[in-house]
């Protein structure tokens, strides 16, 4: 009885293990927002699982759907035309608190803001 009870919390222990880690959040941005200072300008960037928009000064820069793999991060523009051709992919990559997002030449780092903030 007592090898069963030993048995028995070890299976429950790795039990709880197991599902607390699938219902962890598969989307780590969601629900969080990003700033960054490019040419003396504070670009505020905020995921909301698919949406993201991209602001400076109160207004907005771009707006669409993301996607994030592993560490590699997808955002793509809402085209309310059917002009394709002018449709912005913009990618970048997470590590930790900081997203790097590549902008034509430029790469820009953006830092976590703290949750009071987003």
């Amino acid at each position: 009885m007592k090898g069963f009870l030993r048995y028995f919390g070890i299976f429950a222990f790795i039990l709880v293990i197991v599902f607390s880690l699938s219902t962890c959040a598969k989307d780590i941005l969601d629900g969080t927002s990003w700033m960054a200072k490019f040419q003396d300008v504070k670009i505020i960037l905020r995921y909301n699982n698919p949406n993201f928009s991209m602001s400076a000064g109160g207004h907005i820069l771009m707006e669409g759907t993301y996607s994030i793999s592993d560490n590699i991060l997808s955002m793509a523009e809402t085209i309310l035309s059917e002009d394709m051709d002018n449709a912005v992919i913009l990618t970048g990559t997470l590590s930790g608190n900081t997203i790097s997002i590549i902008l034509g030449n430029e790469t820009i780092a953006f830092s976590k803001r703290h949750r009071i903030f987003n």
